[in-house]
């Protein structure tokens, strides 16, 4: 006799349960998954079309208030150094980043780029990028 699947035991199996940055927390039951999806604190996914449409396959956790911000690869990386600047041409080069906090209204004019209270900043960070012979 093939197994059907009724509805209690459709609640009584497990389902993973993901944080609102798609990090594994764990296994919850189906029926607790249906509560926390009436009470707005989950979003319920379910498969879409065929012989299991509509199956719940997992939770994810919504985000709460107080939670904090999804990590991104930005913010390892750090703003970026060199950016398109825009010539009155129309060319686009590459120019770099100054290391002071000025604000540069006109594009094309000069200004420094390390000024001399960033440059022993700077410098370590070069010599401990470097590699030793």
């Amino acid at each position: 006799m093939p197994f059907v699947r009724s509805p209690t035991t459709e609640i009584l199996m497990t389902i993973p349960l993901y944080r609102f940055d798609n990090t594994l927390e764990g296994r919850i039951p189906v029926r607790l998954a249906l509560k926390m999806e009436v009470d707005g604190t989950a979003q319920l996914v379910r498969q879409g079309r065929g012989v299991n449409g509509g199956k719940i396959r997992r939770a994810v956790m919504r985000r709460r208030p107080g939670d904090p911000h999804v990590t991104t690869l930005r913010d390892h990386i750090g703003q970026a150094y060199s950016y398109r600047q825009e010539l009155s041409d129309g060319h686009q080069p590459w120019a770099l980043r100054p290391l002071g906090h000025r604000i540069r209204h006109d594009q094309s004019c000069e200004y420094n780029l390390a000024p001399s209270e960033t440059r022993p900043i700077f410098l370590r960070v070069l010599l401990d990028c470097m590699a030793t012979a």
